[in-house]
């Protein structure tokens, strides 16, 4: 029989990622769930990775749940692995949930036959018994992802029908970018290129999920050419976006968006500045990284345009920045 010994070296990175795993279940006022791998049986890995990638973004939306990131499970799940032979069975995930500090674990499997299977199990870690199940039949392979958003749909129905979890009331967002500002059309003729810096702030998940709406703020300013030495523009928009989750992935979004308000335009000529209240309306896309629930990066580009009486000033904006999300519960 082979043994396996603990080096020192595995046994400080499982000491790290523990202690790490462990701070952030436990900063959370939300029920921590990790969603263990699913075993697939005759049909590709493929599949199994993408249900249970699936049911973690509805839980991870559904705004029930501090869900632990999978590259951290999958880490320690290996690192224990190597060290200690542990195996997939029902016991070790209970193990492997009791080290995250986590709630309740999810395992699945997706079974081929004549027929495709997905089917899941909730267990609650600190009593080791399985609180739910549930199964999809489905008859052939390009039902997967459906089949997991039902599955995760009806994890989110249970916790909420037996009020095991807090229910979020408000999700309030605020971001800070800064970017490049590039002038197209009639107004590159006046000014050159500049910056911008914006802030963003409202709500999440507003009259549907994903959907969010707030206040866009800052202050953007062109680089002049001849006697124009700048030009300057205030804006105040109202905005809406929606978060679309890219593939594969629940931490990546597109965020297409449109905003429309007020701007004061400010132009300083030969010495002198004037300045005037314009209509400013907006269309863009961000792409949206959620390093953690609360924390994330985004960059994004917009059209932006004034409206004058003699037509439309054009000019587009690059912007990166950081966001953060309070979280309130009821």
């Amino acid at each position: 029989m082979k043994t396996k010994h603990l080096s020192w070296r595995s046994l400080h990175r499982i000491i790290i990622l523990i202690l790490f795993l462990k701070a952030a279940a436990l900063a959370s006022p939300q029920a921590n769930m990790a969603v263990l791998d699913f075993s697939p049986h005759n049909i590709h890995a493929s599949y199994a990775i993408a249900a249970r990638e699936r049911i973690e973004y509805i839980l991870f939306k559904s705004g029930l749940f501090n869900v632990l990131e999978r590259k951290h499970i999958e880490l320690l799940t290996r690192e224990y692995q190597i060290v200690t032979g542990m195996t997939e069975s029902d016991a070790d995930a209970i193990k492997i949930g009791k080290t995250l500090s986590s709630d309740y674990i999810i395992t699945g499997e997706i079974i081929k036959s004549d027929q495709l299977v997905i089917s899941i199990r909730i267990t609650e870690v600190q009593s080791g018994k399985i609180i739910h199940a549930d199964s999809e039949t489905l008859a052939d392979d390009t039902e997967v992802i459906r089949a997991a958003e039902r599955l995760g749909n009806g994890i989110v129905s249970f916790f909420k029908e037996k009020n095991i979890v807090k229910e979020q009331a408000a999700k309030l967002r605020l971001s800070l970018n800064g970017g490049y500002l590039r002038p197209v059309n009639d107004l590159k003729d006046i000014v050159k290129d500049g910056f911008a810096a914006e802030t963003f702030f409202g709500l999440e998940d507003m009259l549907l999920r994903s959907l969010t709406m707030g206040i866009h703020m800052g202050y953007m300013q062109f680089r002049g050419t001849g006697s124009i030495d700048y030009a300057a523009i205030t804006p105040i928009m109202f905005e809406t976006c929606y978060a679309i989750s890219l593939p594969f992935t629940n931490k990546v979004f597109a965020e297409p968006l449109i905003a429309g308000g007020i701007s004061y335009v400010i132009l300083k000529k030969n010495g002198k500045t004037s300045g005037s209240p314009e209509p400013l309306i907006s269309a863009g896309c961000n792409i949206q990284y959620r390093a953690t629930r609360e924390v994330m990066v985004t960059a994004g580009f917009r059209h932006l345009s004034l409206i004058e009486r003699n037509g439309l000033i054009h000019y587009c904006s690059f912007t990166a920045g950081i966001g953060y999300i309070f979280n309130f519960y009821r």
